[in-house]
């Protein structure tokens, strides 16, 4: 009788362990809750553009910096170098003369890192030095997505041998892991657009109070 229950009691801690949401996952969804001032939103632009444009364009580094952020992360995982300067995209994957000829893991993964139009040398649409600086940004203020990447990385890797197909399969985890941070940023947006109309509706009620007192005689 007390075996049944004791056992019963230790399945039941551990299912709710099991469902338990991790440390890592409760900060990312804080960080979706988060709050991108207007003012950050225009230094992030460069300070020269108008403040409609520079929601659109920081908008779309947001997303785009936080794949960057997890590629630099799973290089980390790896042991393999940082990320370099940006790089021109490459024509379709490897083919197996170019397979054939590479001598160590860090080449292949190098021929087969995931790839972004607007994160390789010469796009038309992103400056390699403001995407930095997004990325920074990203650090100082939201250290959790970068934290986010390294914790599911190295719990994905274990201490698995880092060959090739390991390679390949942290690959696909880097593209589901990386869904799920592309989507608290898409909340992050949206959240920053609902507490700048806040903010906005506070000052100008805070304005309008102030032209209300009584003018001292």
């Amino acid at each position: 009788m007390w075996l049944t229950i004791i056992i019963f009691l230790v399945a039941y801690s551990n299912a709710e362990n099991l469902n338990s949401p991790s440390s890592e996952d409760e900060a990312l969804a804080k960080f979706s809750k988060s709050c991108i001032l207007k003012s950050e939103y225009l230094e992030l632009a460069g300070g020269c553009v108008a403040q409609f444009y520079a929601d659109m364009i920081v908008d779309y580094m947001l997303e785009y910096s936080q794949k960057a952020i997890g590629l630099a992360e799973l290089r980390n995982v790896f042991g393999f170098a940082p990320p370099g300067p940006w790089k021109p995209r490459r024509d379709g994957p490897p083919n197996e003369t170019e397979l054939a000829a590479l001598s160590t893991v860090e080449e292949y993964y190098e021929l087969i890192e995931p790839q972004y139009t607007q994160l390789s040398r010469g796009n038309r649409y992103m400056l390699e030095e403001r995407v930095t600086k997004v990325i920074e940004f990203y650090d100082r203020k939201f250290p959790e997505v970068r934290n986010y990447y390294r914790v599911k990385f190295q719990k994905a890797l274990g201490d698995r041998k880092v060959d090739r197909d390991t390679v390949d399969e942290m690959i696909k985890e880097y593209k589901e892991i990386g869904e799920t941070v592309r989507k608290a940023v898409d909340e992050l947006i949206d959240s920053s657009v609902h507490c700048q109309r806040e903010l906005e509706k506070r000052e100008e009620k805070s304005n309008k109070d102030i032209r209300k007192e009584p003018k001292a005689l």
